[in-house]
């Protein structure tokens, strides 16, 4: 079939049957209207009134407070251990009888 179909491209040329091209994942993809052009206005306003921008520019470097359970099993201290050592500027707070608002609280006010 492929021999039949070059022979009739190269006897008629340009009115031959045009060449099949075929379908693959990337040619039968719909075009996606959620997708954002990189200089666009909208965006760039967005990322200029970005609460977080200090942090993505290293403009301020974050304090990183892990804490686990009330009463963490021994592979969890562990993993927090190496998650300490891991993370830079990051600390562990024992979390024993103090409730999520108040380790928040004092992360605030450290």
């Amino acid at each position: 079939r492929r021999e039949k179909r070059k022979k009739e491209r190269e006897e008629h040329g340009d009115a031959a049957v045009p060449v099949q091209v075929p379908r693959t994942t990337d040619n039968m993809r719909e075009a996606d209207d959620t997708f954002v052009v990189s200089s666009d206005e909208e965006i760039e306003a967005d990322e200029a009134d970005d609460e977080y921008q200090e942090y993505y520019k290293d403009d301020v470097e974050p304090n990183i407070m892990i804490t686990t359970q009330k009463d963490p099993c021994p592979r969890t201290r562990r993993f927090v251990e190496e998650l300490v050592a891991l993370l830079p500027n990051s600390e562990s707070f024992e979390r024993r009888g103090y409730t999520i608002r108040q380790i928040t609280q004092y992360c605030v006010n450290k």
